[in-house]
């Protein structure tokens, strides 16, 4: 059965090096906006502070979330950082997974 999500369980098993061309095709479609990296910097400069963090990619204003897929921006006119896309309904383990996985520290 083909489920179509990601458990954070799962994400350390994404290879290192396809996680970082995955990256790198994001920051290359959008001249360094966007991209697990650039999610990461941003993360790491509030101090891992996920309520600023929301904020400052623009998923969330206030007590507001950012609904999907209407209210989210989806070209170069987005906040830095706030593409790719994850869904945190279900919390933040599997963002938080791909921001802290292996690929960044062998970069």
């Amino acid at each position: 059965m083909r489920r179509g999500w990601l458990y954070f369980s799962e994400v350390s098993r994404i290879p290192a090096e396809d996680l970082r061309t995955i990256d790198r095709l994001w920051r290359a479609a959008s001249g360094d906006r966007f991209g697990y990296s650039v999610q990461r910097q941003l993360w790491l400069g509030v101090n891992r502070n996920w309520e600023r963090f929301w904020s400052l990619i623009g998923w969330k204003q206030g007590y507001h979330w950012t609904r999907y897929p209407d209210e989210f921006t989806w070209d170069l006119s987005a906040p830095k950082g706030h593409l790719p896309l994850s869904n945190q309904l279900r919390g933040v383990r599997v963002l938080e997974e791909l921001l802290t996985h292996r690929a960044w520290e062998e970069s």
